[in-house]
């Protein structure tokens, strides 16, 4: 199967995306912009990744240089930045593709409507749950077109809107290269770490998630609280922006506790992820805190076993103090939190469902 990946500017996505191709054997051409040099929080470069600093994309054409490079450089990726990530394909170009994947950009589709209708290449959408009601509209005439295969990355989209475009299959993000490398929990520093952006936003939203997040940590005071993320440099508890992926995996083994405080609007968290699979043991927002109605780490998480999930600031400082004075259930917590992190998002039974999709539903191997 050749593929053609139409990235949206998110290296984690893009990442774990084109990781998969690659595990599945797939010839992929990506027009993403996963960086030579890794930007802060990114994953570690795709072996093969190749990256241009001086290659800059057309927002409104599709060019020449674009046409020559990007056929000669399969299983690889251009370093580029794009805002809003809009492409004008050419027949010569998509007409070369059995399937052409779109990640979360539905623009992208529409800006290319008619060609893609006009050819017999599969067209695929994955999304990761944040598109308004104006989109899912998009995406629900596209699919009456019989033109469009979507996948989602939770079973609880729907809840997002009641104009929800519907899907053919359901297969989650991993962002874990390799389950190995993201192991060795010790948990040797009686330390709290979070990984979250935008507390220092003025917005109701921020602010209460920040207000939230305040009221654990001063409930804490014996305990160390470090918090990474973009725009929280100012707050005291902050550790400074962003770190290198690297460094996160070595703090992450050293934390005693994952503080999970979630997204607004979204259903999961990347550095959910990378906790529990981690084997660190993770305490996350309840609903009510999390304000997501696609949020469903309560059902994904067994609350006491492989994880805890906290409905109030007050239940979380209890969990986190357990988890502090008892390191032996820190140990059984986190491995089990493991163990069930691993079937959920495990990249060998993610890559069994698109096999599965692109076998069964699209009909290309």
């Amino acid at each position: 199967m050749k593929l053609l990946y139409v990235a949206s500017g998110h290296p984690l996505q893009e990442a774990d995306d084109c990781l998969m191709w690659s595990k599945l054997g797939y010839e992929w051409y990506s027009t993403g912009y996963y960086a030579q040099q890794n930007g802060p929080g990114d994953l570690p470069i795709i072996p093969n990744y190749y990256a241009d600093t001086n290659f800059r994309y057309l927002l409104e054409n599709c060019s020449a240089v674009f046409t020559d490079n990007i056929l000669r450089n399969k299983n690889k990726s251009f370093a580029g930045h794009v805002i809003p990530n809009l492409w004008m394909f050419t027949e010569d170009i998509l007409k070369q593709f059995d399937v052409i994947f779109f990640n979360h950009f539905v623009d992208n589709i529409i800006k290319n409507f008619e060609l893609l209708n006009s050819l017999s290449c599969k067209v695929v959408l994955k999304t990761y749950g944040m598109h308004p009601p104006t989109t899912e509209s998009r995406i629900a005439l596209l699919r009456r077109g019989g033109h469009l295969f979507s996948v989602r990355n939770s079973p609880k989209e729907h809840l997002r809107t009641p104009f929800f475009g519907g899907c053919v299959a359901v297969i989650r993000g991993s962002v874990v290269k390799d389950e190995e490398d993201v192991s060795g929990w010790t948990g040797d520093n009686e330390e709290v770490i979070t990984f979250a952006s935008n507390f220092n936003f003025g917005a109701p939203i921020a602010q209460r998630r920040r207000n939230l997040y305040l009221k654990i940590r001063e409930g804490l005071p014996k305990y160390e609280f470090s918090l990474y993320g973009a725009d929280n440099d100012n707050e005291p508890y902050s550790k400074h922006g962003f770190i290198t992926h690297e460094e996160k995996l070595r703090r992450l083994r050293q934390a005693r506790v994952s503080l999970i405080t979630g997204t607004p609007y979204a259903n999961n968290t990347y550095s959910m992820v990378e906790s529990w699979i981690m084997g660190i043991p993770i305490v996350v927002f309840g609903r009510d805190m999390w304000l997501s109605d696609t949020y469903e780490a309560n059902e994904l998480v067994e609350n006491g076993k492989t994880g805890f999930i906290a409905k109030t600031p007050d239940e979380a400082i209890a969990y986190i103090k357990l988890l502090m004075i008892n390191k032996e259930l820190a140990q059984q917590i986190g491995q089990a939190g493991r163990e069930a992190a691993i079937q959920v998002y495990g990249r060998e039974p993610l890559s069994q469902l698109w096999s599965k999709f692109f076998s069964q539903t699209v009909h290309v191997s």
